[in-house]
Formats: structure tokens, C-alpha cells, sequence
């Protein structure tokens, strides 16, 4: 997905988990030393041109709080075997920081894995906005109401 340009890294293998305040859910940033490497299976490590990074999303000093180019954590994607993927999924959150987090099961190997994480994540980006039309038909959950955290089922 980076490679076609519909996404960009934060970080690979460690990243840094801010808790959201007021209606907002957790916040991602890169550890320092780590902000545009990743890990290639098969190449090593491999250092990503600036357009294909979030090149903002630095971790900050704990009291600061997280930079405002730190991205929301908005879907979370367990890879699993492919039983193990649900056909007509129920919604199951995950919880982080201390938000309840949409959450799919996809197979990593499928060649159509990357386009449902970006389906979801469109999907999941409208509710956080508000402006999602066919909640709960998909297996993320109600759309998101604001309160102190990210998504309330």
C-alpha cells in the first residue's frame, strides 16, 4: 500500500501510543531513530522516501503530549490464517488507551487484503467524522458518539 502511494508508514514494528482526549481517539507516532525505516521481508531494512512516511509523527517529549501530525489510530487489523477470517463479521472492538477501536480480521497473503484495509479504514474515518451513511452493516460497529472516547458502542 505504500508503494502505490494509498498510504504512508508511521512507524514499523514499535510505535508510540498517545491516549485521545475529549472525543478523540489514540494518536500514533515513530519512536526517535526509527522515522522512515522498514523492515522489507526479503530486503532488510529499507529507508522510505519522505512522501511515503508521516514525516511529522515524531514522538514528542512524554509531557508534551503527541505533534499535531500524529495520525489517529482509527482500525486495527489482526492478520490471521485464513479460516480464521469471518465471513460476515460481528463487530469486536479493540480497546486501546483506552478507546474502543474497530477491529478486522484479514488474511495477510490475500491479494485482496489491502483493499479492504482501505475500505475499512474509509469506513472507519467517516464514522470518526460523523459522516458515515451505512453504519453498522459492516462489521465495525455503531458509528462512533462523541464522548471521551473514540468510539462508544
Amino acid at each position: 500500500m505504500i508503494a502505490t502511494g494509498t498510504a504512508r508508514l508511521v512507524a514499523d514494528d514499535r510505535v508510540v501510543l498517545w491516549p485521545g482526549k475529549a472525543g478523540h481517539g489514540p494518536r500514533l507516532a515513530c519512536p526517535e531513530g526509527l522515522a522512515g525505516l522498514i523492515e522489507v521481508r526479503g530486503l532488510g531494512i529499507v529507508t522510505l522516501e519522505s512522501d511515503e512516511w508521516v514525516t511529522g509523527a515524531l514522538a514528542a517529549d512524554p509531557g508534551e503530549g503527541p505533534s499535531p501530525h500524529c495520525p489517529p489510530l482509527l482500525l486495527v487489523v489482526d492478520l490471521v490464517a485464513r479460516s480464521e477470517v469471518p465471513r460476515l463479521p460481528a463487530p469486536d472492538p479493540a480497546h486501546v488507551a483506552g478507546a474502543a477501536v474497530p477491529r478486522i480480521r484479514l488474511h495477510a497473503f490475500d491479494l485482496s487484503t489491502p483493499t479492504k484495509i482501505l475500505r475499512a479504514v474509509s469506513i472507519a474515518r467517516a464514522r470518526a467524522e460523523g459522516t458515515a451513511a451505512d453504519a453498522g452493516r459492516d462489521g465495525l460497529g455503531p458509528p462512533a458518539r462523541r464522548s471521551s472516547k473514540a468510539w462508544v458502542s
